[in-house]
């Protein structure tokens, strides 16, 4: 298996030593499988703080978004990951940001139960 492939299956099953691993041996931090999901955004998706934290260290774009333009942000923001979208947010992912729909991280949080705190968490970084 590539090193590409090992980080993406990593990122997806949550093996920080394993990513560390696959970033070691020439994997790049924001290659994507083919629908352009970085381990970034696997991470981001499953709420996987630890993860997040060593793919932002090793060189991960904070704000690399898939085909369709979802970023980090969105996935975490979606499925109401409030420590991950916070950690995000300090490492300059931007709220603001639309995919291909015209989205923003906020429409997605507005549509997760219980995401309330991670609406207003948005809004205030966005200044509104």
């Amino acid at each position: 298996m590539a090193a590409k492939d090992d980080l993406l299956q990593a990122a997806e099953t949550g093996d920080t030593e394993a990513a560390s691993a696959a970033l070691d041996t020439g994997a790049l931090p924001d290659v994507g499988d083919r629908y352009g999901v970085t381990a970034l955004l696997r991470a981001a998706g499953r709420g996987d703080q630890a993860m997040v934290d060593l793919l932002l260290a090793r060189g991960a774009q904070v704000d690399k978004g898939s085909a369709q333009d979802n970023t980090p942000l969105m996935l975490a923001a979606a499925r109401g990951h409030r420590e991950v979208v916070a950690r995000l947010l300090r490492a300059g992912a931007n709220p603001a940001h639309r995919n291909k729909w015209h989205f923003t991280a906020r429409d997605w949080a507005q549509w997760s139960a219980g995401s309330s705190d991670v609406v207003a968490m948005l809004d205030a970084a966005h200044g509104r």
